[in-house]
């Protein structure tokens, strides 16, 4: 890069830390489909990236000058790959979350049909179960089915003779496919 370049780069950093979003908004404008590419890497969900990147560049947008100056210095070395570390960070906490979310689902589902007295009750939480099992493809059911019984997925993949990884990524896109169901019910 040449020195004039350089000079209107850190500029351009200088007037962001004091409130300016101008270069903020231009690497959103230039690297928009290489954010949302990094963050789909990251969630293999196309709407889940669209939002990761939002927050991402919003939360940039909205930080106070007192934190600004205190990253700015790293973003005049590399931008691009602190804005791919919090693209990837706030994609994990989002996988992290949803993860949370699925699992006390899962719990409080066995906890009803364990411990609930209430007929109507166990009925009402079987037949969830069934409709949201019944929404996954049948190689999808089966590996989810042995999921909730709590067998790993090393166990699952020896049973069903299928790879490790084919049993994680069944598992993951039926816990999608489970999620858009329940916030359909």
């Amino acid at each position: 890069m040449s020195a004039p370049y350089i000079n209107v780069l850190y500029e351009k950093w200088n007037l962001y830390e004091s409130g300016s979003n101008d270069i903020i908004h231009e690497l959103y404008e230039l690297y928009y489909p290489n954010f949302i590419a990094y963050a789909y890497k990251h969630t293999r969900c196309k709407y889940l990236s669209e939002d990761v990147v939002s927050e991402t560049i919003y939360k940039l947008l909205t930080l106070p000058n007192k934190e600004r100056k205190r990253i700015v210095d790293v973003l005049k070395i590399n931008a691009l790959g602190f804005i791919m570390v919090m693209i990837k960070n706030k994609s994990i906490d989002h996988q992290r979350q949803k993860g949370n979310r699925f699992r006390l689902l899962t719990e409080n589902i066995h906890k009803f049909t364990s411990f609930s007295r209430n007929n109507s009750e166990n009925s009402f939480v079987n037949d969830t179960l069934a409709v949201l099992l019944n929404s996954l493809q049948p190689r999808e059911r089966e590996i989810f089915s042995l999921h909730m019984d709590g067998y790993s997925n090393d166990e699952i993949a020896l049973q069903l003779k299928i790879s490790y990884n084919t049993v994680k990524n069944n598992i993951y896109e039926s816990r999608i496919k489970i999620k858009k169901k329940l916030d359909l019910i």
